[in-house]
């Protein structure tokens, strides 16, 4: 069972999940936009990778509770932190990160899920990428890492 949770924004409760689905969302996202999950903090985010998380937590809850059939914008995401009372966004942001750091690996590639979904699909994307880089670099002698990533 992947690590869950609800978290409460504005007077809607939604339920939250970091499964491998939210996991791909978000590197889909990211790739979409000319970024990479290796650039991501999981331990510490900044406040576009919160959004992010929170975005792709959002969507994991509503895909494993079809609580909605409309799938989740990150620019809706925005607006309902936007909206909600400044006391709630300390308690999303640790409910958040509580169930992310569960089932994303630590940095030195440990996995903390219990089943090691969410955290063996961005361990081995990661890696996978990685190798590609390395052997795309090594074997051309042109560093093609920033191409690839």
């Amino acid at each position: 069972m992947m690590p869950d949770g609800t978290v409460l924004i504005g007077k809607k409760s939604f339920p939250i999940v970091f499964s491998s689905n939210a996991v791909f969302q978000l590197q889909l996202f990211l790739r979409q936009n000319k970024l990479s999950i290796h650039d991501f903090n999981f331990g510490e985010p900044d406040s576009f990778q919160l959004q992010l998380l929170i975005w792709a937590s959002l969507e994991g809850g509503r895909r494993k509770f079809n609580g909605r059939h409309q799938a989740f914008t990150v620019d809706e995401v925005g607006d309902m932190l936007d909206a909600a009372p400044d006391e709630q966004r300390p308690e999303i942001i640790s409910a958040v990160l509580d169930i992310v750091r569960a089932a994303a690996p630590t940095s030195d590639g440990d996995d903390k899920s219990k089943n090691g979904q969410a955290g063996s699909a961005i361990s081995k994307r990661s890696s996978r990428r990685r190798s590609t880089s390395e052997s795309a670099s090594t074997n051309s002698g042109i560093e093609l890492s920033e191409k690839l990533i």
